[in-house]
């Protein structure tokens, strides 16, 4: 009779500390739950905001005025949706911007490119001939230096022999 009352009262313990933990495990669920439920209503605010009336098939207005139809994997999966389209937008205004800087620098290469081919026809001979005189005059410099040095060159031997 001792072992089966012990048994009993053991039973009885296990049977309280398994209610324990039902009633803690419930306790975390109803936490987890209002915590849903307070996001939801936050990212509906948030899409009220941003201009939205209607999650799926319910209107915003609605869901605030009645929080208990509040689905929350419904509206998490809505919010998700629309700020994957935001970063696409993003995306997308970025590689516009993208090209609209290409085009505009190629825009700019053109135009520095034909000012210099205008400046070229305009100019180009004349500096040619600027070029080819300057060169022609130092080649003459060069020559007259050498002649100088030439006929220095025996008065300079004769200074390195003594």
């Amino acid at each position: 009779m001792k072992k089966e009352e012990e048994r009993k009262e053991r039973e009885l313990a296990e049977q309280k500390i398994r209610d324990n933990q039902r009633k803690e495990r419930n306790i975390i669920l109803e936490s987890l739950e209002n915590e849903k439920k307070q996001r939801a209503r936050q990212i509906l605010q948030e899409l009220t905001a941003k201009g939205f009336k209607k999650v799926g098939k319910e209107k915003i207005k609605d869901l605030e005025a009645h929080p208990e139809k509040i689905d929350y994997d419904g509206v998490i999966e809505f919010y998700q949706n629309v700020l994957k389209k935001e970063r696409e937008q993003v995306e997308e205004d970025k590689k516009k911007k993208l090209r609209e800087v290409e085009l505009w620098t190629r825009a700019l290469r053109e135009e520095e490119k034909l000012a210099i081919e205008k400046y070229s026809r305009e100019h180009g001979d004349k500096e040619m001939e600027q070029i080819k005189e300057s060169i022609k005059n130092k080649y003459e410099k060069e020559i007259k230096e050498k002649r100088a040095l030439e006929s220095a060159k025996p008065f300079f031997d004769t200074y390195m022999e003594d």
